[in-house]
């Protein structure tokens, strides 16, 4: 029998993963950080920015713009 996957359960799982790896590195001294190039003004260009931040914000990833 098939199963449907969703995305949100499976975004979900992926940000808590991310949370957790992220605790651990700032447990031994190292801060995560992801570095951002956007080249462009485009509306689709800023909201996939915007929510690449709002992901790492929470969970405890710095992000350089």
């Amino acid at each position: 029998m098939a199963e449907i996957l969703t995305g949100a359960p499976v975004a979900r799982a992926l940000t808590q993963e991310l949370k957790r790896r992220a605790e651990r590195l700032k447990a031994g001294g190292i801060v995560p950080t992801l570095a951002v190039i956007r080249l462009g003004e485009e509306g689709s260009q800023l909201a996939y920015h915007r929510s690449t931040q709002r992901t790492a914000e929470s969970t405890g990833v710095r992000i350089l713009n």
